[in-house]
């Protein structure tokens, strides 16, 4: 898998409510109006997020792939060694990596990765640590950003139709 150059990557993403944006949109909206707007976050974030392009409805290929008319595919991936499990979350466009999520530990933070570098998670505590080990405080709901949570998270396959991605 190629990882498209950051550089690249200009743009964001949806904000809070349903995630069906147009290109136009990703370019300014990425959780604008929460408290990861004008942070450190939103700054490496919103390009990850346009370079997925979550837009319209998803097709839910298995119950741990997803796709949406962009071309932008999530896929969830789970390994468990020594009793601990590790979820992972890569997501990439027309074949180009994107970001890759993970999370080892149910209580431990997500883990963001692109372009060498990584921003986490700390869901519990409600606290982000970017790449420049800036922290912030956004609360335990992902910051009130859908946008976000998807990031980490991955959409919710039950909203998915049924179908296949290519």
């Amino acid at each position: 898998m190629r990882w498209l150059p950051l550089l690249l990557l200009i743009g964001c993403g949806g904000g809070s409510g349903p995630i069906d944006a147009s290109p136009g949109d990703l370019a300014t909206s990425f959780c604008v109006g929460t408290p990861l707007d004008g942070t450190c976050a939103q700054s490496f974030l919103a390009p990850l997020y346009a370079c997925l392009q979550p837009n319209g409805a998803c097709t839910a290929a298995s119950s741990s792939k997803a796709c949406w008319p962009s071309g932008g595919e999530v896929s969830e991936s789970t390994t468990i060694s020594g009793g601990t499990t590790t979820q992972t979350l890569t997501a990439q466009r027309d074949g180009l990596a994107c970001f890759i999520t993970s999370q080892t530990g149910a209580t431990s933070p997500y883990v963001v990765s692109a372009g060498g570098q990584s921003l986490s998670y700390f869901v519990q505590a409600g606290k982000v640590l970017c790449p420049n080990n800036t922290q912030i405080q956004i609360g335990s709901d992902y910051g009130g950003c859908d946008a976000f949570r998807l990031l980490l998270t991955g959409p919710d396959f039950s909203t998915c139709a049924a179908g296949s991605c290519p």
